[in-house]
């Protein structure tokens, strides 16, 4: 069961629908929230519309026409519009409201349908725009609220999930969970109906521990026969909507003292087993990753990973990868590699091998060098020292030198500018003639720029298409073509997979290709190059003739038979009956001796010889040991009486086959009747005699004293030492009394109607119910809910968004609680005063006023005056101290501070005392000041509670 109780039900409407439709489909539940985008205090909304975009989902909303099939959540007053543009994959929903409504808050349930064999949806399939927002007076929200999918669930999928309230894995009504997965169940009259319930009343034991109906035979919180518990009353083990409050292995709340874990299920395998005990460590267990190798686990709750998986091949041909499902991954891939042969050039992979590329070009267009290539180090360049020609007419002698062509006072005509030509006239000097040559014109993006009139212009637009099916083409005007990968359909070349993706830049296969005819007389395959081939074999099958023996595929049919199947069948199976397909003869008949005395050696006419046991008593061979007792058929065996000494008294009941009697060895071990308070041993003669005295223990503990030992039970027994309701050691639970008991041990009780922030019950957990108490306060129903326990969102007032707070945590969503009270003091009575200075002991308050050091969250509003503030958090005593120039009046607000409390607060556990005051002119105050403490952000809310006080 999860933690979700039948509560829910007063804030959610559950609506399930189905429409049908040509192949099989499942249903599931859409549940949209409204969020705040910016920080308390949240807008009141008036109006709201968002479009949900569910293109990606693969599915689309149930419904007919433009409608689709939503509700509104339960309670809330607005009304909505849907509307669903199926081509275009729009759902619209629109709220209005003339009263308003605030956020955060759940708005509508939607039923979405996809086709039963796609994967389930998920949030991220959907994406969802806010259209408009206006507050009650139909302005625009100056916070824009935020509408998110909550959850996406399915009724009937044995989960329970969104805000459902039961799941049994069937969507039929009438079996405790109805078909719309809401509890049908009945609490309080006394019979145990789950799933919905976890208990019930009427003094039965309950939570499987017995069947249903049977009166309690063990005492509240003994373990029953299946680790539940005993519930007795409602005080103790059932709550009023039927749910354990107790001991309730598998429902994800580790119950100290009964549970070392509770992972919110009873299964074993998971490192927290089916009695919510921890598995031994180096157990077997498993994360569902198959990279992390063999799991194990601690033996604290944990399953802890293995050694990683290697998927290395050592191949530079293939990508590895590990998928968590399928394990190793090695993809062959189209990326360059080396033959092994230098002398080759744009060597690639190709099938998981690397596959020559063309020979190395050589060729360094110098004609200084001597050109060759060595299969070891590639290219050999050599300098050679040819004459050559540098094409300048304003050089002579040039010659290689140094694998360059060398000239001879070569005159500079360089202009820096490519787009020139720049050559010597022996007459006129430099000449720069504007040529057509390639250049750059500084854009990555184009190709084949050529100069013009001794500048660079542009060419064409450069090719980025690598041929590459899974990669997406472009150009980026520094740094050029630009391949990434994507993730579109493709084909790896193999006939036997489907569904072929891209990734990585490479096309990976997809799942295999279903060959399977159908006929077991075909052995299915499938060629990477052909597709499927179903091949004839010679398994073994069956033609339904019982007669002809065994049969066997021959040609594609079930055509070979072995024969007669009951030839050489032995004394009961030897002729074949084609009506019964049985070879056996008639029971009765008699068949070969087993050789045993107890039993009757006949046929059972099911074709085997059978040995029938004889009545019990029946005389057989005795073995003539005396410790044996008589021999006599039992069972279809020769058995003894048993012991004859068993049943004696003790010290003449231990048999000795060689002496033929049953008195015990002297010393044996016994028990002096009536006394097991003392060690006793037999004397040989049959007789139990006293050896020594139990000793027992001193006491350890306040409450314990020196135990001694009973002599009816032989256990010792502790005396107490401290009288019952002595303090003893502190749990640290402020909610648990901490006494001696009568038996000298130290126990916690919870303290009835002690409370925390987000539990109001007092349970120590914040579940649904504690968010009903707090919903009920907000709306005015009758309910005890203090600020210090059910403000959980520090506002200083109880609201529906503090039930909102703490539905998240009861369902285990992100939440953080603060009950943080605001607290106020005034002057209450009519007097003048110039300064004045209190302290407050709130030493009986559990818990402070935070801050850093002495400093505290405090902020004054009596205007005109200077207020300090001075923490004492060791003595619990915060002090204040006011002054004002002019002088104030009471009654007047003087400041507020925060308080963080540990338990439930009230305004008389603060002590307050007035340390000094005086008038505007430094005299005593013609009255005397009353200070009070109140909780609520001023007089609106008025004084919770009074302390009244005197001048010392």
């Amino acid at each position: 069961m999860s933690n979700r109780s039948p509560i829910l039900g007063v804030l959610v409407l559950l609506m399930c629908a189905s429409v049908a439709h040509a192949q099989p489909t499942q249903e599931y539940a859409l549940n949209f929230s409204v969020l705040p985008a910016g920080p308390p205090p949240f807008p009141v909304v008036g109006s709201l519309q968002f479009d949900v975009d569910y293109s990606g989902a693969g599915g689309d909303f149930v419904g007919s026409g433009g409608g689709v099939e939503c509700a509104k959540v339960a309670g809330f007053g607005a009304l909505e519009a849907f509307n669903d543009d199926d081509a275009a994959s729009i759902a619209t929903l629109g709220f209005a409201d003339n009263i308003g409504f605030g956020t955060p808050r759940s708005l509508a349930k939607c039923i979405f349908e996809k086709p039963a064999a796609d994967p389930a949806p998920v949030a991220g399939d959907f994406v969802i725009t806010v259209v408009a927002a206006t507050d009650t007076d139909r302005n625009d929200v100056n916070v824009n609220p935020v509408i998110t999918l909550v959850e996406v669930c399915s009724c009937g999928d044995d989960a329970v999930s969104c805000l459902e309230e039961c799941d049994d894995g069937n969507s039929t009504a009438g079996d405790g969970c109805s078909d719309t997965c809401s509890c049908e169940n009945t609490c309080g009259n006394g019979s145990f109906e789950p799933p919905c319930e976890q208990c019930d009343l009427g003094g039965v034991c309950m939570f499987g521990a017995e069947p249903p109906d049977t009166p309690c035979t063990l005492p509240l919180g003994s373990e029953c026969n299946a680790g539940g518990f005993c519930v007795i009353d409602d005080s103790r083990g059932c709550n009023d909507v039927c749910q354990r409050t107790i001991g309730s292995c598998g429902d994800g709340v580790v119950d100290a003292g009964l549970e070392d874990c509770d992972d919110g299920n009873t299964a074993d395998g998971d490192c927290c087993d089916s009695n919510c005990r921890f598995e031994p460590a180096a157990s077997s267990c498993s994360d569902g990753d198959a990279c992390n190798g063999d799991e194990t686990c601690d033996g604290a709750g944990s399953c802890a990973a293995g050694q990683a998986l290697d998927c290395d091949d050592s191949n530079v041909c293939t990508d590895d990868s590990c998928d968590s499902v399928d394990g190793c991954v090695n993809t062959p891939n189209t990326g360059p590699c080396s033959d092994g042969d230098a002398c080759t050039d744009g060597d690639v992979c190709a099938a998981g091998e690397c596959t020559p590329g063309g020979p190395l070009d050589c060729d360094d267009s110098n004609i200084c060098t001597d050109d060759s290539c060595d299969t070891i180090g590639g290219c050999v360049n050599a300098p050679n020292t040819d004459p050559c020609s540098d094409g300048d007419a304003c050089t002579e002698g040039d010659v290689c030198a140094a694998g360059a062509c060398t000239p001879g006072g070569p005159l500079d005509c360089n202009d820096s500018n490519v787009c020139t030509d720049d050559s010597c006239d022996s007459i006129g000097g430099c000449v720069n003639a504007p040529n057509t040559g390639p250049c750059s014109d500084g854009d990555a993006c184009t190709e084949g720029d050529v100069c013009a009139a001794g500048a660079c212009t542009p060419g064409g637009q450069l090719d980025c298409d690598d041929s590459n099916v899974c990669t997406d083409d472009s150009c980026d005007t520094v740094g050029g073509c630009v391949n990434a990968p994507n993730t579109d359909p493709c084909s790896d070349g193999d006939a036997c997979t489907e569904g072929d993706v891209c990734a990585a830049g490479a096309c990976t296969p997809g799942g295999p290709l279903d060959c399977d005819d159908s006929n077991v007389c075909t052995d299915d395959s499938c060629d990477s190059v052909t597709g499927c081939s179903n091949d004839f074999n010679t398994a073994p099958c069956d033609d339904g003739v019982f007669c002809n023996g065994v049969d066997t595929c021959s040609g594609g049919s079930c055509s070979d038979h072995a024969g007669d199947p009951c030839a050489g069948g032995g004394e009961c199976a030897g002729a074949c009956d084609e009506a019964a397909e049985s070879c056996s003869v008639p029971d009765g008949t008699p068949c070969s001796d087993d050789g045993n005395e107890c039993t009757e050696d006949v046929c059972d006419g099911q074709g085997a010889c059978g040995h029938e046991p004889l009545a019990d008593g029946s005389a057989c061979t005795d073995d003539g040991s005396f410790c044996t007792g008589i021999e006599s058929c039992q069972s279809g065996a020769c058995v003894s009486s048993g012991d004859p000494c068993a049943g004696a008294a003790q010290c003449a009941d231990a048999c000795d086959e060689a002496s033929d009697d049953c008195l015990a060895a002297a010393g044996a071990p016994c028990e002096v009747e009536g006394d097991l308070c003392t060690t006793d041993a037999c004397d040989g003669t049959g007789n139990c005699v006293k050896v020594d005295d139990v000793r027992c223990e001193a006491g350890n503990s306040v409450c314990e004293g020196d135990s001694i030992c009973n002599p009816a039970t032989g256990l010792c027994d502790p005396v107490p030492a401290a009288p019952e309701g002595s303090m003893c050691e502190e749990d640290g639970d402020l909610c648990t009394a901490d006494e001696c008991d009568d038996q000298g041990f130290c126990i916690h009780d919870v303290i009835p109607g002690c409370c925390s922030c987000g539990d109001p019950t007092g349970d120590r957990v914040t579940s649904a119910t504690d968010c009903l108490i707090i919903i009920r306060t907000a709306v005015d129903i009758p309910e005890v809910c203090p600020l210090s326990c059910c403000d959980v969102d520090g506002s200083n007032s109880i609201r529906t968004t503090d039930a909102f707070l703490c539905l998240r945590c009861a369902v285990d969503l992100p939440c953080e609680l603060s009950c943080r009270l605001r607290v106020a003091f005034h002057v209450t009575n009519e007097v003048e005063l110039g300064a004045l200075q209190f302290e407050v002991d709130y030493s009986g308050a559990a818990g402070d006023f935070p801050g850093a050091d002495d400093l505290v969250e405090c902020e004054t509003v009596l205007p005109g005056a200077t207020i300090a503030f001075n923490d004492d958090e060791a003595g619990g005593v915060l002090k204040v101290a006011a002054v004002h120039a002019t002088g104030f009046t009471g009654p007047a607000e003087l400041a507020y501070c925060s308080f963080d409390p540990a338990v439930l607060v009230n305004p008389g556990d603060f002590v307050i005392t007035i340390t000094d005051a005086s008038d505007p002119m430094g005299d005593p105050p013609t009255e005397e000041p009353v200070v009070e403490i109140m909780f609520g952000p001023g007089t609106d809310g008025g004084p919770m509670g009074t302390t009244t006080t005197t001048m010392p």
